[in-house]
């Protein structure tokens, strides 16, 4: 349905992120950084309930192998295995965790608007990341957007 550069474009979450938030849409505290010690003062600023995930698509080809990297809890403990750097090789992108009663995914075609409720809740191992499991596991309804968020919705595409 998409043109595939647009598509390709619209997974850079930071522009994303910037252009909802200009919108109207409230974001999670962020932070990119490969500074261990930013990256634990942000964790200690959150009460170590921090998630990281990847700045853009979270598929990676190794030849025909493909790997998925999903968004993922973080604390200091979770970051042990590099006590004694300062820097890590790579930035993370890392969220202040917003506990969630559901997840919504949202596709505009044309002018219409469709809305599906995900209850990622339901299962332990679908809380963080609800694409942790298999989609048919987890209820599905249609969601009634709030006439705001749609309009915001239209406007970020």
């Amino acid at each position: 349905v998409n043109n595939p550069s647009d598509l390709y474009n619209s997974g850079n979450k930071l522009s994303q992120l910037q252009i909802a938030q200009s919108l109207g849409f409230l974001i999670p505290k962020s932070l990119v950084s490969n500074s261990l010690d930013k990256i634990y003062e942000f964790l200690d600023s959150h009460n170590d309930k921090c998630i990281s995930k990847m700045m853009t698509h979270p598929d990676i080809r190794f030849g025909k192998r493909l790997s998925i990297i999903r968004t993922r809890l973080i604390t200091r403990e979770s970051l042990k295995r590099y006590d004694g750097h300062t820097l890590l090789d790579y930035p993370l992108f890392i969220q202040k965790l917003i506990p969630k009663k559901f997840e919504l995914r949202i596709i505009i075609i044309g002018k219409q608007i469709f809305a599906a409720k995900i209850d990622s809740q339901s299962r332990n191992d679908s809380k963080i990341d609800f694409r942790m499991v298999s989609y048919n596991s987890l209820p599905h309804e249609s969601y009634k957007l709030p006439k705001q968020i749609e309009k915001n919705c239209f406007e970020l595409c």
